[in-house]
C-alpha cells in the first residue's frame, strides 16, 4: 500500500513542476538558471519519491550510511545554495539602489541651481 506522505509529496512535485514551467510563458519569469534549478530539484524529488528505492542506490554509490542522511546532507546544500542566491540577488539590488539614490540626489541638486 502507498503511503499518504508519498502521495503527497509526489503530488506537491508535480504541481510545482507545473508552476515553474507555466511560469516559463508568463511575464512573471526569473532568470533562466533559477528555473532550471528548481525543475531539477522538483523532478529528482518527484523521481525519490516515485522509486524510492532509487535512494538506496545511491547510498551504496556515494558509501553513505543511510538514505535518510544523504537527503538531510542534500537538503542542507541546497538550502545553502539558495539562500546564497538571494544574499546575492540582495547585494546586487543594494548597490543599484545606492547608484539609483546618489544620482536623483544629483539631479536635484542641478535642478535647484
Amino acid at each position: 500500500m502507498i503511503e499518504f506522505t508519498t502521495i503527497f509529496f509526489t503530488v506537491l512535485s508535480i504541481i510545482m513542476i507545473v508552476y515553474v514551467l507555466h511560469s516559463f510563458h508568463k511575464k512573471k519569469r526569473q532568470h533562466l538558471l533559477q528555473e532550471i534549478f528548481f525543475l531539477a530539484i522538483y523532478g529528482i524529488s518527484l523521481l525519490l519519491f516515485l522509486f524510492p528505492d532509487l535512494l538506496e542506490v545511491i547510498e551504496k554509490v556515494l558509501g553513505i550510511q543511510s538514505a535518510i542522511n544523504f537527503g538531510i546532507y542534500l537538503s542542507i546544500f541546497l538550502l545553502f545554495s539558495i539562500v546564497f542566491m538571494l544574499y546575492k540577488k540582495s547585494e546586487e539590488q543594494r548597490v543599484e539602489i545606492t547608484k539609483l539614490t546618489r544620482e536623483l540626489s544629483y539631479l536635484k541638486h542641478e535642478k535647484r541651481k
